[in-house]
């Protein structure tokens, strides 16, 4: 287990790897995510981007395309050999050439896919306890308009809900 671990740490951290990109991405994303942009509270700001959150964003959504596309053209040209997976599935049941709501083949493997991955990832998160480090459980709830100051990760404590070897 501690080699396959360190394998993965190796692979992952290899600079402009492809899973290195893909980690980015999604570090970058769920960044983006939890960031309060002005733009939000004030919709006729947005063309300013005063923050430059928005072409982050941007920026952020075309390296997870481009990630996602590569993994679509890899099975398409069926570089990745052994067993199917979702996006073999997916290719299998949609014909090429048919467009569904306006958008072609591609862009709606793509789509799901980058779907699935986020409700896999929110899954994920579902399945731990968020403790304070004193053992208070971490207050997640709003104030009125403005968010209050959120923990910052050294001082959150993950707690498995299920047995480590469901994980």
């Amino acid at each position: 287990m501690q080699k396959q671990r360190r394998n993965l740490r190796r692979v992952y951290d290899k600079e402009n790897s492809e899973p290195w990109r893909y980690k980015k991405a999604i570090e970058e994303a769920l960044y983006l995510s939890g960031i309060f942009v002005i733009s939000d509270a004030i919709p006729w700001l947005e063309w300013i981007d005063l923050q430059g959150h928005v072409s982050a964003m941007k920026r952020t959504s075309k390296e997870l395309d481009a990630v996602i596309g590569s993994w679509l053209e890899e099975h398409l040209n069926k570089e990745i050999q052994g067993e199917s997976d979702f996006m073999d599935v997916m290719i299998s049941n949609l014909a090429d050439g048919v467009e569904m709501s306006g958008y072609s083949r591609d862009v709606v493997i793509k789509a799901t896919t980058l779907v699935l991955v986020h409700l896999t990832l929110a899954r994920l998160l579902q399945g731990f306890d968020l403790t304070a480090t004193a053992g208070l459980p971490v207050d997640m709830s709003e104030g009125p308009g403005i968010a209050l100051p959120k923990l910052n990760p050294l001082q959150a404590v993950l707690k498995p809900r299920l047995g480590l070897g469901l994980y």
